[in-house]
């Protein structure tokens, strides 16, 4: 399906029928409707690559990417030469996910951010290639900076923070999400317990919304610290899953870098370094969308010259480095694919 961003709603424009287009040859392209910005930033509708009513006039994807490129780099053009209007541009409209992949340096093709919030939002910078993922990624622009577009590809995992949410407010398992790391870290494994949190359903690269959650491999023996820990470490394996499925699209994983409120636990982010068998870099500020949003401004008012130059000011705070034997890590994951797949069961009525 093909998508418009109208504020904070999607808008589906035409479905998968369209220019004979299969599911997964084109997941979402997130057109930047300008129309929405009104006082000194309102754009007149002749500029308009994309509107809502307008995108099923495109007859290829090579159409559509060309007139999405156009308004794109209109909006560049004009953020430069009104230049008291890019603060309040970035800062109200960029979406967050793309602040945060500015702020954390992620400027070379093949560089990850992900932010760990109540939801999981993964990108990878593609650099000038447009990729139209085999594994239910979303192709999105990162940026446009001088005329030049960079693309990424986009994974969601729809339930990340909020599983620790839910442990402490629903199961009344913890008191505070701090206490969570030290709980984990009471006992050697997970003993064999996998936690699904599908509360919504299980997003990239699943996309079933009817997905359950799910808690398996319950013995007598289980108790407290088993839940909580496999509710930790179901972020990671969601996350891993998502990176996979970059690896397998661009065959170009580069350095990971995290974000996010849950990035700030020490047991997940060496838990997600050993079970990817890549180092997590954190840095020292995990709130990051409005720095990425002020680094946006930064560059089209002048204040930096460059991107290069971000990189002297977002410094990297912590690296986790994998310690895992391959073998133990191997049948991890073995046993979260199995917890996957009777969540994805679908049941009868």
């Amino acid at each position: 399906h093909l998508y418009c961003m109208n504020g904070c709603n999607q808008i589906d424009i035409f479905g998968k029928s369209h220019m004979g287009l299969e599911d997964g040859e084109i997941s979402v392209i997130k057109a930047l409707e300008v129309a929405l910005f009104d006082g000194e930033c309102q754009f007149s509708h002749e500029y308009l690559g994309l509107r809502t009513g307008d995108a099923a006039k495109f007859g290829s994807f090579e159409e559509l990417l060309a007139a999405y490129k156009k308004q794109i780099e209109y909006l560049a053009d004009y953020i430069t030469r009104t230049s008291n209007a890019a603060q309040r541009i970035f800062a109200e409209y960029a979406p967050n996910p793309w602040k945060s992949i500015m702020v954390q340096g992620c400027i070379e093709k093949g560089q990850v951010k992900n932010t760990y919030g109540t939801g999981g939002f993964l990108l990878m910078n593609t650099g000038d290639e447009c990729v139209e993922s085999k594994n239910g990624l979303l192709t999105t622009i990162g940026w446009c900076i001088d005329g030049k577009v960079t693309y990424a590809l986009e994974g969601s995992v729809f339930v990340s923070g909020a599983v620790v949410k839910w442990l402490r407010d629903e199961m009344c398992l913890i008191e505070t999400a701090e206490q969570t790391a030290e709980i984990a870290e009471s006992i050697p494994d997970n003993g064999g317990v996998y936690f699904v949190p599908a509360f919504v359903g299980l997003g990239t690269p699943y996309w079933d919304s009817e997905a359950r959650g799910l808690i398996s491999g319950l013995t007598r023996g289980s108790g407290r610290a088993h839940i909580v820990r496999a509710a930790l470490e179901s972020i990671a394996y969601q996350t891993a899953d998502v990176i996979k499925a970059m690896e397998e699209d661009t065959s170009a994983l580069g350095l990971i870098k995290v974000d996010g409120g849950a990035s700030q636990n020490d047991f997940l982010m060496q838990f997600q370094a050993d079970i990817l068998g890549r180092s997590i870099i954190r840095p020292r500020n995990v709130e990051s969308t409005a720095t990425g949003a002020a680094f946006l401004a930064g560059l089209h008012c002048g204040f930096w010259e460059n991107r290069e130059e971000l990189n002297r000011v977002s410094q990297k705070f912590r690296e986790f480095l994998p310690s895992m034997d391959v073998a133990y890590r191997t049948e991890l994951i073995s046993g979260w694919k199995k917890a996957v797949s009777r969540s994805l069961e679908k049941k009868d009525g």
